[in-house]
């Protein structure tokens, strides 16, 4: 369960991060080229998706928690499915200070917090949370294989071709200059360099996925897909598909690590 775009751009919009009279306009754009409104409302004012969830929680003077915050209440988790989970958006979270915090990506889903009230006997504060990063957390906090890896994260690999371009179009709304693609025992972690400061993009990559991105990356920048054990340097090209932005030249480095 997901908040309305209604919301996040109304949210956007009492913040001072959206204009209102480009809406409508916006809201035409997103129809001739076929897009999500949040997509083109985003690609406009060049800042992430997440930001709204962010303005969202200021708004409604609740917490915002960041993917490194996702850290599930043991207790609370082993009383709920994690289908459940997944299906609603929600996580019982515990920071570090020992506080519990509902974290969902809608702050209005009452069914959610209901359910776990009950199913605990506790008491939760709300809490929003990008819907990504809280599917990230409840995947690599349940179903771990033998490897620690997160069962669901070693599915069969999605397009790499569409996988790159989400991650270039979130490295475009941020503004990044760096791009850090880190293997690691429970899955790939992508940072992304923003004004000095790393910031992580709120999906993990299983194996399969993994393996297909690097490859993409190694075809279009010129370097041996074969090539496992050996420092490279290439170079690319890119502009995201389908959005009318400039081309961005990137110099390509990669080298070999414990996981990959």
């Amino acid at each position: 369960m997901s908040v309305s775009e209604a919301a996040l751009i109304d949210a956007g919009i009492r913040i001072g991060l959206l204009d209102p009279d480009q809406i409508a306009p916006l809201r035409l754009t997103a129809k001739r080229e076929r897009l999500r409104l949040l997509e083109v409302v985003t690609r406009a004012g060049r800042f992430p998706e997440t930001a709204l969830y962010q303005a969202l929680a200021q708004v409604r003077g609740i917490p915002f928690l960041q993917p490194d915050e996702l850290n599930p209440d043991p207790e609370a988790v082993k009383l709920l499915p994690k289908k459940l989970m997944l299906s609603r958006g929600m996580l019982p979270v515990m920071l570090r200070d020992g506080s519990r915090i509902l974290a969902l990506s809608d702050p209005d889903d009452r069914i959610s917090r209901e359910r776990v009230e009950r199913s605990t006997g506790r008491a939760y504060e709300t809490g929003i949370a990008d819907p990504e990063a809280l599917k990230t957390a409840i995947r690599l906090n349940r179903d771990t294989d033998k490897s620690g890896r997160s069962a669901e994260l070693s599915a069969d690999a999605g397009d790499p071709v569409q996988l790159l371009d989400d991650i270039m179009k979130e490295v475009y709304l941020r503004r990044a200059s760096d791009v850090h693609f880190e293997p690691g025992e429970d899955g790939m972690r992508i940072r992304m360099r923003v004004d000095g400061q790393m910031q992580t993009y709120p999906r993990i990559l299983g194996p399969a996925d993994e393996e297909a991105l690097m490859n993409r990356v190694k075809v279009l920048s010129g370097l041996d897909i074969a090539e496992q054990r050996m420092a490279q340097d290439g170079a690319m090209t890119y502009a995201v598909i389908n959005w009318d932005v400039p081309e961005t030249d990137i110099r390509v480095a990669t080298i070999p690590t414990r996981w990959g």
